[in-house]
């Protein structure tokens, strides 16, 4: 699916869910892209996500939780050097600014997917829902990829 459907998809499924308003000007404040998880080894308890949120109102928003029925929790982590380590450490949130956009990639933000339902393979998809502040929840799939995105 190429970018532009999937732009036109995900402006339908905000309009029900309030972060659209029908009678704006605007396209959809909010634009989710390449939501992929990486393959894990059969058994493992952890997988990690990546996505590009990009936030186009002038309000900020903030994903205050993501909930999957296909894992038991879904964190936000931050990676960072710290007295010459790399260390990672969970956020309560993940705030985008107004008119930003957020890449949740290897070695910066990204999700840990932790206790897995099911055995995931590539090419698998995963329903997400990241849930907002303002209490609007917004689904996003995630494809099961191989290494990299590309």
């Amino acid at each position: 699916m190429n970018k532009l459907a999937s732009r036109l998809i995900l402006i339908l499924l905000l309009i029900p869910a309030g972060i659209l308003n029908a009678g704006s000007t605007e396209l959809a404040p909010l634009v989710v892209e390449d939501a992929w998880l990486r393959e894990a080894l059969p058994n493992a308890q952890v997988l990690v996500g990546y996505m590009s949120v990009e936030n186009m109102s002038r309000k900020g928003m903030i994903i205050n939780s993501l909930k999957s029925n296909d894992f038991a929790a879904i964190m936000i982590h931050d990676t960072n050097m710290q007295d010459g380590m790399t260390r990672m450490r969970e956020k309560d949130n993940l705030k985008i600014e107004g008119r930003m956009r957020i890449e949740l990639m290897p070695g910066g933000i990204h999700l840990m997917f932790m206790s897995p339902k099911r055995e995931l393979k590539e090419g698998d998809k995963v329903e997400v829902e990241m849930r907002f502040d303002n209490g609007t929840n917004v689904p996003v799939t995630f494809v099961v990829k191989r290494g990299t995105a590309n």
